[in-house]
Formats: structure tokens, sequence, C-alpha cells
């Protein structure tokens, strides 16, 4: 029997139920949608497990693929199917606690596969090297970006940002 805020068994709660069009909602705990995870809690671990699943496969292709290509081609095959993935979205899945991403964040062996850099080779040369920046860094660079297009771009951005943000001096007449 469980005892807790006033519920005295589980089964008798009693849940809101959500209509769309006259059809139930069910609850569920994680859903693909323009191709991010979205679990129930917003915690992003599902999706940072989607894209580790995703961008693990290119360790053993570009071991492989790196006595054949060149640095250039390597590079740009990196930035195709690689960075490409990491970036999109990372507005948003980015924001979980660090150890979320550190899954995300050791897959930086794809850049010393492609460099073929000792295990001892510095991480922050390897992401120098290709002019980018490690999943943490490249996410509080992205964030003054979406601000810069906010106010200088907002054609370029979805309608939904239309009044995203608001200025100070909407808010006071105070000089800040």
């Amino acid at each position: 029997m469980l005892q807790h805020f006033g519920c005295h068994d589980i089964t008798s709660r009693q849940y809101n139920i959500l209509k769309l069009n006259d059809t139930v909602l069910t609850k569920v705990d994680r859903c693909k949608y323009l191709g991010v995870m979205i679990d129930s809690d917003l915690k992003w671990q599902s999706h940072v497990d989607l894209e580790y699943s995703k961008l693990l496969k290119f360790t053993g292709i570009f071991y492989k693929l790196r006595c054949f290509l060149s640095a250039y081609v390597l590079r740009l095959l990196h930035f195709a199917f690689v960075h490409s993935q990491i970036l999109y979205g990372i507005d948003v899945y980015a924001n979980t606690c660090h150890d979320q991403l550190y899954k995300l964040c050791v897959l930086n062996k794809i850049l010393r596969i492609i460099q073929n850099k000792p295990l001892c080779s510095p991480v922050v040369q390897l992401y120098k090297s290709y002019n980018t920046l490690p999943i943490p860094e490249l996410h509080h660079f992205q964030l003054p970006c979406l601000v810069f297009k906010y106010f200088n771009c907002k054609e370029k951005l979805p309608t939904i940002f239309t009044n995203f943000f608001t200025l100070n001096s909407e808010i006071h007449t105070h000089n800040t």
C-alpha cells in the first residue's frame, strides 16, 4: 500500500487524458522528431545514445580508409558524415550535463584515426588541425550564432523563433 501525496494505491490515481482532434495521445518514454530523440525527462540520453551508435560505425570505416585516401578527402568525409551529425540539433541536446555528453566526446578517436595520430597526441591539437571544436565548445559557439541570426537574418530561422528573445529595452528603460 503506497501512501504518498494522499494516494493510497497507484492504480487509483487519476491521470489527465490528452486529446488531439478526438484522438487520445498516449505518453511515451521517448520519440524521434526531425532526427532528434526526445525523451520524456528531456535528459537527452536517448539522443546521445542514438548519435553514439550512428557515429561509432565510422571508427572502423575511417580506420580502413585512411590507408587509401588522402588527408584532404578524409577531412571532407569527416565533415560530411561525422561533424554534420554532431552539429545537427546540438543547440538542443548539448544542454544536458557534461556526463551525458561524455559518450559523444570520446569519439574524438575518429579524429585521431583520420589524422593517423598516436594515442598520446593532445585532443586539442586534433580539433585545431581540422579548425573545429569539441562538442561542449561547439555548443557554446552555436548559441551566439543563433542570437546573431535572430537579430540579423530572421528569415533564415523557423517562424517559431519570431518572438524568441526579448530586448532589455522592451522590459525597462535602464541603460543596460
